[in-house]
């Protein structure tokens, strides 16, 4: 029970039930991390191993995982090097932390470029180590869509200090119905708070629509809670990220923005792959249509 409860969670006897199971599923987790380190030990293979620890998503909780915030992207991520290819590290070795931005995209790349193989041109990712090393990303874009049968669509950009996500589905709120998560004990235990009245304003946001757009300082607003969208003294990067957003979006030609069942009529003569590189993917007149969503003012 001696642990912070995120302020977004009611710090009530029963949620400290249920996040202390997030506890325990960690100490599980080192438990059978460990008992793979010992089998590589014993196996005469741990000094010739260079191990990439990580998780798929988020934290596994309400407002963590299928969340367009940085609770929702941000994964634990560790390598360690045996001594054999301490060299290859360019962070140096021994506990080090590093605040270099590092994307999913990137590990096919960098282990292909370990083994000595040729790196596909349609492989976006940097090389993160060794002789082939990347400059480092000054940014990374990232996604959130479907999750099972909850959907959604989120894009964000972030630079490591800040975070600014555009909800284009802004009715949808953060604590959405995913079957899934909806049968977990701490789901319903959160419903019952809030049916019962018994949450803060920020406790209730999770359960309410969200705004357009997120703009937090994730360095000093580790659980993203202020958001800055509308504070004067963040503006200039507000309408920087919000920029950067923009092109990256249009770069990328990013087909999701087209509803579902357009995606699965397309799909019966071409792939959305296809039809997203084709000129009939009017992508400048898509992205600005999908940028009135949640927009109230009088000019949209």
């Amino acid at each position: 029970n001696d642990f912070d409860m995120p302020p977004f969670y009611n710090d009530t006897p029963a949620m400290r039930k249920q996040f202390a199971r997030v506890y325990n599923s960690l100490k599980l987790t080192d438990n059978k991390i460990g008992a793979l380190l010992q089998r590589l030990e014993a196996d005469g293979l741990k000094e010739n191993t260079i191990i990439i620890f990580y998780a798929d998503h988020g934290e596994g909780i309400p407002r963590g995982k299928t969340n367009g915030i940085n609770l929702g992207y941000r994964v634990p991520f560790i390598i360690w090097f045996p001594e054999k290819y301490k060299h290859l590290s360019p962070w140096g070795t021994n506990g080090v932390v590093t605040d270099e931005l590092v994307s999913f995209e990137d590990l096919a790349p960098t282990v292909i470029s370990l083994a000595g193989g040729e790196i596909p041109e349609h492989m976006t990712g940097r090389i993160m180590m060794g002789e082939n090393r990347s400059k480092r990303a000054e940014h990374l874009v990232l996604s959130s869509d479907r999750a099972d049968n909850g959907i959604d669509l989120v894009r964000t950009v972030t630079n490591g200090k800040y975070l600014y996500s555009r909800n284009f589905m802004p009715f949808i709120p953060e604590a959405r119905y995913i079957r899934y998560m909806e049968i977990s004990d701490i789901k319903q235990q959160m419903r019952r708070d809030y049916e019962q009245n018994l949450l803060n304003p920020v406790q209730k946001r999770l359960f309410e629509a969200r705004p357009a757009e997120y703009l937090y300082n994730i360095e000093d607003d580790v659980w993203e809670l202020n958001n800055l969208v509308d504070d004067e003294k963040h503006q200039e990067v507000l309408n920087e990220m919000r920029q950067l957003l923009k092109q990256e979006m249009l770069d990328a030609r990013d087909v999701m923005l087209l509803p579902e069942y357009e995606l699965e009529m397309l799909a019966q003569e071409q792939s959305p792959y296809e039809y997203r590189l084709s000129d009939s993917y009017a992508i400048n007149d898509i992205l600005a249509s999908a940028w009135l969503s949640g927009d109230r003012s009088k000019e949209a």
